[in-house]
This record gives C-alpha cells, structure tokens and sequence, in this order.
C-alpha cells in the first residue's frame, strides 16, 4: 500500500490541500466515543490493520482498536486500513485524522476522446533578474492556457511548456527538450499527483537579450520561442498518433495576434 496512491475524501491523491480533518484528540483529551463511531461506521468489517511505521502492522479488531493506538497517540502518524487495503483512516501527532480509501493507478492509459488538452506555461522559478519576465507573461500566458486547452486529437493530454528563466540551471544541464511520458509523477508537500500521457518542453531565451530588452517586448520575444517550439509539435505528429500540432500551432499564433502579439507573423 502506496501512501503515494491514498485518494482522501475530497478525491485528491494525498494533498494536503483541502483535506477534511476530524478531531480525536490527544491522550487523555482523546475523544473515544466519537472516533468509535467513525471505525463503525467507516470500516464494515470487524478485522483492522494497524499500520505503525513502513515495516510494523498488527491485525487486531474495532473493539480493540482503540486501546491498541493510545501508545501512538501524538508520537508519530498511525494509519487504520481494513484487511483489502481499501480504506485507510490517518492520525496525525496533532489530534486530527482524515479518511480516504487506496486506489490503483496504471503506469499508462490512453486519452479520452474528446478530452481537452491541458496546456501550461510555467514561469514560476526565477532569478531577480528574469522576475519582469514572469510578471510581464503571467497575465496573458493564462489566457493563452485557457484558450488553447481544448480537443486535437491524438493521444496527448497534457502539454507543459517551462520558460528557464534561472540561467545557472541551463549551465548545469536542467532543461530538457521535447519528451513525451506516459505518466508523470509530480510531488507536492503532503503527496503526489499522476499525469498522463504528458508533452514537456523547456524554451530557454537569450539571458542578454533579456536584461536589455523594455518590458513591452518581453510578451513578444518569450511567445515567439513557444511559436517556434510549436513546430516541433508538426514534426512529432506520428509519436503523438495524431496530435493535431499544425491546428495547434495556427490557434496559438491566433490568440497571440487577438492579444497584439505576434502581428509580424498574422497569417
């Protein structure tokens, strides 16, 4: 059992965010009654698993489930799972406690039909002087997210496009051209998330060019290197079984010229 693969009762992989707690409390504050009736009404058998660290569980039962854990309380995390391994109830060492069940994720799965792409650009790590890079493209590199998040076709579900904006990274070999994943594991504070069938492409601009360049050019420059990039996209057609890249690259080059960039390039 993954904790990685926990989906808690708001149907998110084992975020932290939005999460419903309970309390039971601590020790001699812990309420008994009350975190009873979630074992009863939670787990329909009477068998448990008390789950203590990585490497130490002990099957017990509802009645004595109780007992079993007042020497956990508080000192570390305690998870109670039914005998499948279905459902899973987690304390924490302050008090609270939240539910979910397990669920099996594949390492692969194809598209739904229909389904729209969604397409990221991603600006957020920086250096303070590539920060006016990231303000002048956050506004309406959203709107580009939006726009262009719909159905091509093909078999590509996500489509995240890195602006290097840290160029000691570049240095160091951190970027990365174009890659397609069948699944994708992003790690959060708290757990992780899966995307699947997933197109990355790092767009790395003239760091020079950048310190020299009036903030009203930015928008220009940075989109014209996605532009470009959405040519690989043509040329990797047959990889992405029918990934509509030459749509795509008229609907990006579309949206830049309504936003009045681009317009050296309206077709």
């Amino acid at each position: 059992m993954l904790r990685s693969d926990w989906i808690w009762e708001n149907e998110k992989i084992n975020n932290i965010n939005g999460l419903k707690y309970y309390y039971c409390g601590l020790k001699s504050d812990f309420k008994t009654d009350s975190f009873k009736e979630h074992i009863e009404t939670y787990f329909p058998n009477e068998k448990l698993y008390l789950i203590t660290t990585r490497t130490e569980s002990k099957l017990t039962t509802k009645t004595e489930i109780i007992d079993e854990i007042q020497d956990f309380i508080g000192k570390t995390e305690i998870y109670i799972a039914d005998t499948d391994f279905k459902k899973v109830i987690s304390i924490n060492t302050y008090g609270t406690f939240t539910k979910g069940i397990v669920k099996d994720y594949p390492k692969s799965r194809e598209r739904n039909k229909g389904s729209k792409l969604n397409f990221k650009i991603y600006s957020n790590i920086i250096e303070a002087s590539t920060k006016k890079v990231a303000e002048a493209i956050r506004k309406p590199s959203k709107i580009l997210e939006e726009k262009l998040s719909k159905d091509y076709g093909g078999n590509m579900e996500s489509l995240w496009i890195s602006i290097e904006l840290v160029e000691r990274h570049i240095r160091k070999g951190k970027i990365h051209g174009f890659q397609f994943q069948k699944r994708v594991n992003v790690d959060y504070q708290g757990g992780k998330e899966y995307y699947y069938n997933v197109g990355r492409y790092s767009v790395v601009p003239d760091f020079r060019k950048l310190e020299e360049m009036p903030n009203e050019l930015i928008c220009d420059y940075i989109f014209k290197l996605i532009y470009d990039f959405t040519k690989v996209l043509i040329s990797n057609s047959k990889k992405l079984n029918g990934f509509d890249a030459l749509k795509f690259n008229s609907d990006f080059l579309m949206y830049c010229n309504e936003m009045g960039y681009l317009l050296d390039l309206k077709k």
